[in-house]
């Protein structure tokens, strides 16, 4: 009889021991998956947040080529009108001689 409690106390014990453990794993497990899927949002918002200051950068790239275009353009400008007067100048001085 003594041998059948004690028999039937580890069965009770082992089953309990087994549900603990169980129910612990699948807790864990459950916070895993959680953690899981938050790292994942953070990486997608990180892979968007990369992608649109890529689209930024790239945007700014364009606008300093147009501005040393324009740049370029103006200066060939104030050269040209440099040359103009200065010939206007040379003009002026011959006209005065």
């Amino acid at each position: 009889m003594e041998i059948a409690l004690v028999i039937i106390g580890l069965a009770i014990g082992g089953a309990l021991g087994w549900m603990f453990a169980r129910n612990r794993f699948t807790r864990e497990r459950q916070m895993d998956y959680a953690s899981l899927c938050i790292e994942r949002e953070k990486s997608k918002n990180f892979a968007d947040q990369l992608e649109e200051t890529k689209r930024f950068l790239e945007r700014e790239r364009l606008k300093v080529i147009e501005l040393n275009n324009t740049l370029a353009a103006a200066e060939a400008d104030y050269r040209n009108l440099e040359e103009k007067l200065a010939e206007r100048k040379m003009e002026m001085d011959n006209i005065q001689e």
